[in-house]
């Protein structure tokens, strides 16, 4: 309803008193019905129009998103940055690093990716997601087959005073980490240390299948034979 309605106040008023913030708003509907070509194309227009508008901020912030959730992440990696240096919100310059880091992640770019979960933790050491941006460096790490460095950062997650949503994959992918660098023994103690911290995991399948296959590998594995 409210799209129709901020529809029509701009067909109707053009150059009305609050056609501006109806722009604005029309964005902000399109973008979380998930309509983020037609969200782009409002922001765009609000700034084109309203350079100077107290939301000019706030729809670069919408453009950065709408880039972001088209994956067109060259895009997106541009606007975070410009948002990121014209913004005086904390909050816009703390996601634009934290998105330029997911969007290195998602093109597999990942010593940039370092750069700017680094840059959110030097900046925002105490920030609402820092537990994000320290569970993605292992990520990064774990995807260059930087083992000790991927369990470095894990380790710091998992050390850190607030408890989150990341732990219990953390946990698991040290785990992982042991078995990708073919230290099998040290993988199945740290799956079976897994089991006994999340016995109710939803991982579980995996941790036991994969502690069959640790053994399965230690006993097996020669020079002959790759990891299962």
């Amino acid at each position: 309803m409210q799209l129709q309605m901020f529809q029509s106040y701009l067909q109707e008023f053009p150059q009305g008193a609050l056609a501006a913030d109806a722009l604005y708003w029309l964005g902000e509907s399109f973008y979380n019905d998930g309509k983020y070509e037609e969200a782009l194309q409002s922001y765009e227009s609000f700034l084109k129009k309203y350079a100077r508008h107290e939301y000019a901020p706030d729809a670069q912030y919408g453009i950065a998103w709408c880039y972001y959730q088209l994956n067109r992440y060259n895009d997106a990696i541009r606007s975070f940055s410009e948002l990121a240096r014209i913004s005086s919100k904390p909050i816009y310059k703390a996601d634009a690093y934290l998105r330029n880091g997911d969007a290195y992640f998602a093109q597999k770019r990942y010593d940039e990716a370092l750069l700017s979960y680094q840059q959110y933790l030097q900046n925002f050491p105490d920030g609402q997601e820092r537990e994000w941006a320290l569970f993605q460096m292992g990520m990064c790490y774990l995807k260059q087959e930087k083992f000790t460095a991927a369990r470095t950062q894990l380790q710091k997650l998992l050390q850190d005073a607030r408890k989150g949503e990341y732990d219990e994959n953390a946990k698991y992918l040290i785990a992982r980490s042991y078995f990708m660098e073919n230290d099998f023994d040290r993988a199945i103690a740290h799956y079976k240390e897994f089991v006994q911290s999340y016995p109710r995991s939803d991982l579980l399948p995996r941790i036991y299948y994969e502690i069959g296959d640790a053994f399965y590998n230690k006993t097996r594995f020669s020079g002959r034979h790759g990891v299962v």
